[in-house]
Parts: C-alpha cells; structure tokens; sequence
C-alpha cells in the first residue's frame, strides 16, 4: 500500500529551536493527541582515550542506521487514525529541554554490504542529519488507517555537538473527511491484531462493531487447473482435506478461472482502474496493460476471496521460473529497491526483486507513477512523494515452487506429517550457523551476528551454535553438521552466510537431494540469492531451481519451510546492525516475543516491524527479498507438551444406586453400587489433542476386559462372582500420557 500524503507542520518557536510550545485550548476538537515520554539517554563513549566516540541510547528504543548520519534513538510511533478520517496536519509540542552536553563526535549509520565475497567497496560522504519528527507516511491494514511517525527525543547539532533531550513529546493529529475504505471487513480477529500494532486502541471504537466470524474459507491454494487436478498420493485436494481436519476450510481455485473472470481484470469490480473496488487509491498513469497481468489478475482474484471469504491464508502452488514459460505457473511480481552505495556493480545497486509481497499486501496498484517499476520508494515515484508499496499484509502468503506431480507430493506430504507430529524432543532443538564472511564486513564472523539473535529465544530450548568463530581451524564441524541434518535435525535453523542460487549454508543442490531426516527443519538465511526461485542470477537464467527449492519441494526430506533471499543478502560495513539482520531479529521476536507462531505470519510481521525505517538504506530491499517458500499456516511447534487428559466413569455412578440389567434405581441404604445382571461401563474422555488417543482400556479386578480407540467408549459386563469389584478405566495417549478412573461394586448376581 502506497503512503497517503500529509501536510506536516512542526511548530517551532523562531526565538529557539528547541523551545517548548504552548498551545490556545482547542476549540475544534477534530483532532487526536498521543503523548511520548522518554527514560534519560545513555551515553557512553565507544572510541578511544584519543579520540573519542559517543554512543547515546535510551533503553527499550531501537536507533537510526542512515550512512553518514548520526545513529539516535527513535521511537517509532504507530498512530490509529478514526474511521473516516484522514489527515489534516500534524502538530508538534516539546514543553520541556534537558541540556546533555558537548560531544565532538557521535557514531553513525554506516554501509550495507552484500553477503557476497565478490563484492567491491564504494564510498559516500552523507552527512545530512537526524530531523526532530519524521512522517514515515500512512499505511493501512485490513482497514484500519496506521500513520508511523518517527519521533527523536535526542536532537544532536554536528556543527557545535550540542545535546539535547526532550523527555515528553506531544503529538496532535488534526482530522479531515476521507473516503477510502481499504480491506475493512469488520472481523474480531483484525480489530484484535489492531490492537497490539497501535499505540492509541481507543481509536477502534470509531470503526464500530465488529463480528466474531472465521468466514466461508480461511486458506486458499491457487495453482494451475492441471495440477489442482493431479490426484495421486499426497495432492493438493489432501492437503485441503488435511486443512479441514484441523478446523481450517480450505479451497482450491485455478489460474485458468481466474483469467477468464473479467471481474479480475484492470477495469473489473476488483481491478486497479474500477474507483469503486474497496483497494482503489488512485487513478492509474501509464498504460493499463501493465495492471492488467497474470500478477495483477491473481492479486485482484485474492482481494475478492480475503473480503468475500474471509481468507487469510493464500498458499501460491507453482513455480515461477522466469526463464521457462511452462514452469512459470504462479509468476512472481517484481518490485523495485536502489541502494545508494551497495558495493556491487551500479546495474546491482538498483534492481527489480522477485517478491511475493505484492500477493499479500492488497492497498493500492503499487505503482502509482505507471512506470515500469513497481514498489518504489517516494523518492524514485516521479509524480508524487509517495510510498508505491503496500507494507500491510492482508493475508499471509507462502509459495510451493512445484512445477511437476513429484514436488506436489513432495511438498504436500510434508506438511500433513509436520503437522501431525503432536509432540517429538526434537522440538526443543534449534541450531544457529555462522560463516565467516570476510574483511568487507564489521565482522568477519557470522556468529557475531547471530549474537544479537540469541537473546530472543527462550532458555527451554537447547541452542546449538556451529560459528567458524569458535573452531579451531575456522569452519565448523562438517561431520557434526550433517549429523545434525539427517539423523538428529533441529527444528528451527538459523544461518548467516554467503551463498548464491545453487548453494548455501556450506550444501549444495546435490547434496540436499541426498538428505534422510524424517523430522523437517525450518531455515531462515541471510545467504545470497539461495531464494532466487525465478532461476535467474543477474543476468542469467538458470535451469537448476535454487537452494530454496531444493530444500522445499525437491525432496521428501529437508526443510517443511525456508525464508531466504531471492537477490542479495545485506550485512553491514560500520556496525554490528544489519539490514538483513533486523527482518531476521524481527522475525525471532514474532515467534518468541509477540507468540505469533505461524511462518507465513511472521515473516510479515518481520517486515511490518521495520516499517519505521523502511527508507533506511537497504531495508526496502530486504522487506522484498525475503520470501516464504513454504505453507504459510504451518507454524513452529510448541516445544513444551501440553495436553489435557481426563477420564471418568459415567455408568455405574459411584453412590446408593441399584442397577438390573442397565436400569439405574436409586436404594438410599446402599453405600456402592449395586449390579445385577448385564452391567454396560461406560467412560467419558477429555483429551486435547484427541489424535493422540491410543486406547482406553477397561479392567475389573485388574484384569482386561476390553480395548477400544473408538467412541463410544464403553465395555459390557454380563458375569461374574458375587460379592465386591472394582471397575477401572484407563486412557493411554502417544508420549505414556495417562488418566483413570474406577468405582468400587457389588455384584449380587
């Protein structure tokens, strides 16, 4: 979704431009006010005796990382604009300045570097300086209308090295009309996930109402009709079936249908030329037939299936091999990032990048100049300041690049049995790789990066780290390494490393076709190109998939998902923070952080943290790249067990009860149970999950009467001695769970 425009005004008295401000009473009460408080900054010298260099941090507030600029802490803002409205102009107040001091010289943002060992260094001297308040623009999820404002509590003056801190900023948000509407459904689960996005949830009551509905479909498979027809062993009409069995509806919709649907063309009912499809933003400049694509088709079909339907999961069943028509089944859209000063060649530094989160994020036609460029940031949109992207996703979307029957079995069995897996010791297992990477970096050792990473993941599980770093003859143990892969695999790999289409984390192609794990791995890389799944490596297409493919769809075995690159993986020149690294520390604190355990959902959330600094050098360019090749639903396994087992005998109640042949009387004087004749036990069974039942078994004085996995679960006794019993139930589950129940009887006869 590209950003709406605002007119921002920063009252700043002309005597001083740090005063504080006073403002008259409002009278027209149009307008939203958030309040920003500050803990004091820390500064900390991080250079030498001699020449000092001055970090300044506040706790809890990430920094800017702008070459050239000095590094400060931001508060990235998150302002829920009403029902509505939109945005008149914004109002800045500081009441109050702290005076920090003098000093000479603050870091600053330093160089992204491809992970590329090729790579040349190039040099720049920016030195524009931090601004006090920071219009990021206004983006839209699901409806609801987020501005993102960067706000500076520390302003600091190169020139003199003057400090200043402003402990509370107030922000007033002046409202006008709008008219755009945007993918508002008015469903419980998007007002929930609303709320903890924004910084001002009382705003949600302007939109409403809003119902508790899961909708007709919530995942949507969209592949071509000869491979929605396949019908063999592990199909996509299983993987739907398997949907539907653990309460998710699911359905299947061709390529074929949706090309043939004029309601999914450029001037159709959800086409980006038709002013009344609720995504409409603007008009359209340059030619139609670019909005009028494949992409651009199935994009508009996605809008129809997330507001009809109600679907948030879209699974994109096909290859999209640039190169070779007939394995381009699901074509990818292409969006554009420049990178000022990447050491590549200059063709490198401005490229168009296969990414799939055009499918997801439903705002807007992304390319509101009509150029052949789509997802460009405002500076490069040649006819208004504006974002081209939607950053939003309205669904979460993952991709199965199959193009034969093989790699839909493939794909399909390995999610049905990842997902049935309830509970395995192997979920505790997570394995971080670091390579080393060279003298271009600030660190030469992966590892060091994956430090920054580590804190996010929780201590009841067991960490494996394989750093070059931290071996002896720098390159860690191969032989341990593939060990790890095939016969004791974790279940979350995380690698920072160089790689290219054909290899990555120290495996080539050949050699993932020979990995034996049965328990699958998800991957999440920082490699080169390891996710071109276009097949093309500037500038040559290749026939050979890509590691990520490899990994995914051409093989039984591997990974159940991967996150990797399609162009350039970014580290950094200057400091240990990284483009690539911060949608990687994103996406472990999605998982470990905000509990959202789903792939596919994660990896959005990775991008829709940096939203704040997606003009930051690279960042753009990674939010691109980094594409789910895998089910967007599947989610990392819970690796503490946790189930609910009860069972209790329902029939023969445990009181004054006489029961003739089934037929229960109440006898006040009888102090148990009572049976004469046919006796049938039954049982009720709690169990979450209830997949996990093994059996429930049925005893009498200890001895085995009957078994069943089946409801309902009932036993008959018909004979036996008179006198005192005791009736026992047990329930077994997978893992030596148990659960019983008995009750003490009299048989009389």
């Amino acid at each position: 979704m590209r950003a709406i425009g605002t007119t921002f005004v920063l009252l700043i008295l002309i005597a001083s431009a740090f005063s504080a401000i006073a403002f008259q009473p409002f009278t027209d009460k149009k307008e939203i006010e958030i309040i920003y408080r500050f803990e004091k900054p820390v500064i900390s010298n991080i250079g030498k005796e001699e020449k000092p260099l001055f970090s300044i941090d506040i706790p809890s507030l990430p920094k800017t990382n702008r070459e050239g600029i000095p590094k400060l802490p931001v508060k990235p803002g998150r302002i829920l604009l009403p029902k509505g409205k939109g945005i008149k102009k914004i109002e800045v107040e500081i009441p109050k300045k702290i005076f920090l001091g003098r000093f000479p010289a603050v870091e600053r943002g330093g160089k992204v570097v491809p992970l590329t060992p090729s790579a040349q260094i190039k040099f720049t001297d920016d030195k524009k300086e931090n601004p006090l308040i920071e219009n990021v623009g206004v983006y839209v999820f699901r409806g609801y209308k987020i501005l993102h404002l960067n706000v500076y509590p520390v302003h600091y003056d190169a020139k003199t090295g003057k400090t200043y801190f402003f402990p509370v900023v107030k922000i007033r948000v002046w409202l006008k009309p709008s008219s755009y509407k945007g993918g508002y459904r008015g469903l419980e689960k998007d007002r929930e996930i609303v709320e903890r996005i924004v910084d001002n949830p009382e705003i949600l009551d302007t939109y409403g109402p809003v119902k508790d509905s899961k909708g007709r479909y919530q995942y949507l498979i969209i592949t071509s009709e000869k491979f929605k027809n396949y019908d063999g062993e592990f199909s996509f009409h299983d993987l739907v079936e398997h949907k539907k069995s653990i309460g998710t509806n699911a359905t299947i919709v061709t390529l074929e249908d949706i090309l043939a649907n004029d309601s999914f063309s450029v001037n159709g009912e959800w086409g980006d030329n038709n002013p009344d499809n609720p995504f409409y933003q603007s008009p359209l400049y340059g030619s139609k037939r670019i909005f009028n694509d494949v992409q651009a088709r199935i994009r508009n079909f996605i809008r129809y299936a997330y507001m009809t339907w109600g679907v948030d999961y879209v699974l994109l069943a096909g290859d999209a091999d640039a190169g070779n028509q007939e394995q381009n089944i699901v074509p990818v859209r292409y969006l554009f990032a420049d990178e000022s000063s990447l050491p590549l060649s200059s063709s490198y530094e401005a490229m168009d990048i296969p990414s799939d989160l055009y499918y997801a994020c439903l705002d807007g036609n992304f390319n509101y100049d009509g150029d052949f460029h789509f997802g460009e940031a405002p500076k490069f949109n040649s006819i208004a300041n504006v974002d081209e992207a939607d950053l939003y996703a309205e669904v979460w979307v993952g991709r199965a690049c199959v193009d034969s029957e093989e790699e839909i079995q493939n794909f399909v069995q390995k999610v049905i049995r990842y997902d049935n897996l309830f509970y395995d010791p192997y979920f505790k297992e997570i394995l971080f790789l670091g390579e080393t990477l060279g003298g271009l970096f600030y660190s030469k050792w992966g590892g060091d990066y994956k430090d920054v990473v580590e804190p996010y993941v929780p201590e009841v599980y067991h960490l494996t780290k394989l750093y070059d770093r931290d071996s002896p003859m720098h390159q860690w143990n191969m032989t341990y390494y593939f060990y790890r892969l095939n016969q004791d695999p974790p279940i979350l790999i995380n690698h920072d490393g160089h790689g290219s289409p054909t290899s990555a984390m120290r495996l080539n192609c050949e050699e993932i076709l020979v990995l034996t794990n049965e328990k699958y791995y998800f991957i999440y890389s920082h490699a080169c190109l390891a996710g071109a799944f276009d097949n093309y490596w500037p500038p040559v297409h290749y026939k050979k998939d890509c590691v990520a493919e490899y990994f995914t769809v051409e093989t039984p075995h591997g990974a159940i998902g991967v996150i990797m690159n399609s162009r350039y993986g970014l580290g950094s020149r200057n400091s240990i923070f990284s483009p690539s690294g911060a949608l990687d520390e994103s996406f472990f604190k999605a998982l470990f952080i905000e509990k959202i355990r789903e792939f596919g959902r994660a990896n959005h959330f990775s991008k829709e943290d940096n939203i704040w600094r997606i003009n930051e050098n690279g960042i753009r360019w990674a939010c691109y790249e980094t594409n789910l090749l895998g089910d967007p639903q599947v989610a990392l396994k819970n690796p503490v067990l946790n189930i609910k087992l009860e069972i209790s005998i329902t029939h023969p109640v445990n009181g004054s009860y006489l029961y003739i042949n089934d037929k229960q009387f109440y006898v006040p004087f009888l102090k148990v149970p009572a049976i004469i004749g046919k006796l049938t036990i039954k049982a009720k069974l709690n169990l979450t999950p209830s997949f996990i039942l093994e059996e429930v078994d049925f005893f009498i004085d200890d001895k085995l009467v009957y078994s069943t996995r089946e409801e309902p679960y009932e036993a008959v006794w018909s004979n036996g001695s008179t006198g005192y019993h005791v009736i026992k139930v047990i329930a077994k589950t997978r893992y030596n769970f148990t659960a019983s129940d008995q009750v003490k009887v009299f048989r009389v006869y």
